[in-house]
């Protein structure tokens, strides 16, 4: 039998820039950690669908972080973080627009809500739990707080003419790390679920996928 004769070099070429292409797709993913590519992958799928998304964080340099992997990611976003006042307005216009394609606008949890009434938004997301600055750690005030600021930020959405009953709203959080202890006392209904749905999960697998990686995750996916 005859050996098959060489490929043209331009076959060899795509092939090599197709596999060359994933090879950095996944490069990107992988340099912004864990939780940061969830997030991505959570909000391609949420911009495929058409709809807007309010991401919320609590530090300037978190932020920095967050928009820096949205961009690598390919999602068109805006962030409220260390910008004037002209230019946060009109960012928010510009999200408001429904013709236009931006699609995720990246808020603080303390200030940036503060008197946005954003109703262009279908889905809110939570970077990680907040931590209120001045309430001690562990106490009731603290929860109380962080109930508090995370229900104001929901609320620049919920603030519409009509009743939303179901806004998908989303918690990460890194897996057994004080932000997953905060989730589990803050939200005890939706980690029950979580946790629920992981063990159907591990049985159906045979136990956890070795590659896949689980350090980061969210809880919730209805109304607050």
């Amino acid at each position: 039998p005859r050996c098959r004769g060489p490929a043209p070099l331009c076959e060899l070429s795509a092939a090599g820039a197709e596999l060359q292409s994933k090879l950095c797709e996944e490069r990107r993913w992988e340099l912004h950690g864990t939780k940061l590519s969830h997030v991505g992958r959570l909000l391609q799928g949420i911009l495929r669908a058409g709809d807007k998304v309010l991401l919320f964080v609590q530090w300037d340099t978190l932020a920095t972080a967050v928009s820096a992997a949205l961009k690598d990611f390919g999602v068109e976003h805006r962030t409220l973080f260390g910008v004037s006042f002209e230019e946060q307005a009109a960012a928010m216009e510009l999200f408001q627009d429904t013709t236009s394609r931006l699609g995720v606008l990246v808020l603080s949890h303390e200030t940036s809500a503060a008197g946005a009434n954003l109703q262009a938004a279908s889905h809110i997301v939570f970077v990680h739990p907040m931590y209120p600055p001045e309430a001690p750690q562990g106490s009731r005030e603290f929860e109380q707080e962080a109930r508090r600021y995370e229900a104001q930020a929901i609320g620049r959405v919920l603030r519409r003419g009509y009743d939303k009953a179901i806004l998908p709203v989303y918690h990460f959080f890194a897996i057994g790390t004080l932000e997953e202890e905060l989730i589990s006392q803050r939200y005890p209904e939706e980690y029950r679920s979580y946790q629920a749905e992981l063990e159907v999960k591990e049985t159906a697998d045979g136990g956890v996928d070795g590659d896949e990686d689980s350090s980061a995750s969210s809880v919730g996916d209805g109304s607050e």
